[in-house]
């Protein structure tokens, strides 16, 4: 791994750029902010250029390790923020595309009886757990739920 500190435009002009020759192409990573230590978390809060683009944002990944990553695992690795200190100084830095989407509206499964499901956060201990699992048999643990408070399915059309 080559590396080499160089003069960048883009970033926080207080901390160095270097340029590293990594597997992905050409890597400029530059500090937003100073090293923060909250326990056993270490934030090095790196931003990323990929040949030229603002690919993202790292927390706690060293020069060493970005060079051995692939262009895919940088990228997927990358994010808008690497923590809360993280500020953006250029908004109109060149950037790469961001992959867009996510599910569609109404796009999956429907639901089981044609019944919206709602989604209920429970925390639950282990015993009640096994219990539930011992008593359902062939039912999900939400189709075993629902038995319990309504007895009388209603009928499917």
């Amino acid at each position: 791994m080559k590396k080499r500190r160089i003069k960048w435009p883009y970033g926080n002009p207080a901390f160095t750029a270097f340029e590293v020759e990594a597997a992905a192409g050409l890597l400029v990573a530059r500090r937003n902010h100073a090293l923060v230590r909250s326990g056993e978390r270490l934030c090095q809060g790196w931003d990323l250029w990929l040949d030229g683009k603002f690919a993202g944002a790292l927390s706690s990944r060293t020069l060493q390790d970005l060079a051995t990553l692939t262009r895919e695992e940088l990228l997927r690795a990358t994010r808008d923020a690497c923590c809360g200190r993280h500020r953006e100084f250029q908004p109109e830095q060149p950037r790469l595309p961001r992959a867009r989407g996510g599910a569609r509206p109404h796009a999956g499964r429907r639901p089981k009886s044609g019944v919206k499901r709602v989604k209920l956060s429970l925390t639950l201990t282990r015993l009640t757990l096994e219990l539930i699992d011992a008593r359902r048999g062939a039912q999900t643990r939400g189709e075993y739920l629902d038995s319990l408070v309504n007895p009388d399915p209603p009928p499917l059309t």
